[in-house]
C-alpha cells in the first residue's frame, strides 16, 4: 500500500509513532464488518467519535467496495471495541506524511504477487 497523510504540522509529526495506526486504519477500512454484534459494536464506536450509531453500522457493514472483504472487524472489548483488520495480509507500506490546510489521507492499494 503507498499512503499519504495530509495536514496542518503533520511533516513535523513522528512517522514511526503513526505508522501502525495509519496501517490499521487503513487496512481497516478496506474491509467489511461481518455483522456479528454489530449494533452494539457500532455503538460503542458512535459513542466514542460523537456521531450516530446507524450511520456507523452502515458504514462498516456496507456492502459497497471492500477490496479485502468481509471479516469479524470488531469486537467487545471492556467498555469500548478492539479493531481486527487483516494487517498481517500487509507485505509493503510506503506512509508519508505531508503538510496541508485541512486533514486528509490519500493512498493505493495493490494486491501482492505471488512467486
Amino acid at each position: 500500500m503507498d499512503v499519504t497523510i495530509w495536514g496542518p504540522g503533520a511533516s513535523r509529526r513522528s512517522l514511526p509513532e503513526a505508522t501502525k495506526s495509519v496501517l490499521d486504519g487503513v487496512v481497516a477500512a478496506c474491509h467489511r464488518h461481518d455483522g456479528t454484534d454489530g449494533a452494539e459494536l457500532a455503538g460503542r464506536v458512535a459513542d466514542r467519535a460523537g456521531t450516530d450509531p446507524t450511520e456507523v453500522l452502515g458504514l462498516l457493514t456496507s456492502h459497497g467496495p471492500a477490496a479485502l472483504g468481509g471479516r469479524r472487524l470488531l469486537h467487545r472489548f471492556g467498555e469500548g471495541v478492539q479493531w481486527d483488520p487483516a494487517d498481517e495480509r500487509c507485505v509493503v507500506a510506503d506512509i508519508g506524511l505531508a503538510e496541508s490546510r485541512e486533514w486528509w489521507i490519500t493512498g493505493s492499494l495493490w494486491p501482492a504477487l505471488a512467486h
